[in-house]
């Protein structure tokens, strides 16, 4: 579908590095530039392990891009710069990286993210666009991107917010970001987003309209009716933000 216009990256998370390059090549042999991996979802890894994973990677598809999950939730790992400095030294094919930083501290959330991108130089880090603004104090035009998952609700606001990113224009990320934080809070308890992050992306994105993404596959189904409410809400509220603020 892309036909070339852009890269396309695939999602390949297995349980081990023998699979995951069994995946890669099979992508690849399709047309597909890059693989969003994660750290393998079984033992809790060293800062070494989690290294030489993406290196293992590197020398075994070094005809493919990677792009590093970096989300603590679910990957028991914090990335700290240590692990940055292994995949700077180590791992030439990591292009990118979905950067999460430390969900558990808003306060500090990127506090490492300028150490960890002179670490690894090579890399776009691309935090996530409700901090993307914060990154952009921390680190300037180093700064080249975002990663959104509320783009899937309409990515009118998202695109508005690089725009004004590439710009430097402080004042018009300041007016956008306040359009989406007026926004209803799709997450009533936020200790409790890893066990609910499927369902609130997929209600909220169904509930936007602007692309079906359909039912949440077995087994990530269940979830408290407070929490259906608030994400629902949420999305018919982006839904209407694009409409009237950012389709004009």
């Amino acid at each position: 579908m892309a036909r070339g216009r852009v890269p396309v990256f695939a999602g390949i998370t297995t349980l081990g590095t023998k699979e995951t390059v069994r995946q890669m090549r099979m992508f690849r042999e399709l047309g597909v530039e890059g693989g969003f991996v994660g750290l393998p979802l079984w033992q809790t890894p060293t800062i070494a392990n989690s290294v030489k994973f993406y290196a293992d990677l590197a020398e075994a598809v070094p005809d493919m891009g990677l792009m590093v999950y970096a989300n603590p939730l679910f990957f028991k790992s914090t990335f700290p710069v240590e692990f940055w400095a292994g995949v700077g030294k180590h791992c030439p094919t990591v292009v990118t990286c979905k950067y999460v930083g430390n969900l558990m501290d808003p306060k500090n959330m990127l506090a490492d993210l300028p150490a960890s991108m002179d670490a690894a130089p090579h890399v776009q880090f691309l935090p996530i666009d409700f901090v993307a603004p914060m990154a952009y104090d921390l680190v300037g035009d180093r700064l080249k991107g975002m990663w959104s998952t509320a783009c899937v609700m309409g990515p009118e606001p998202v695109v508005a917010l690089q725009k004004a990113i590439d710009a430097g224009d402080r004042a018009r990320m300041g007016e956008i970001m306040h359009d989406i934080h007026a926004l209803p809070n799709a997450i009533p308890d936020f200790k409790d987003l890893a066990k609910y992050n499927v369902q609130v992306e997929k209600l909220r994105c169904n509930a936007a309209g602007y692309i079906k993404a359909g039912p949440c596959r077995a087994p990530y189904q269940d979830i408290p009716d407070d929490w259906r409410a608030a994400t629902e809400a949420n999305g018919k509220a982006w839904a209407q933000m694009c409409e009237s603020k950012y389709r004009c």
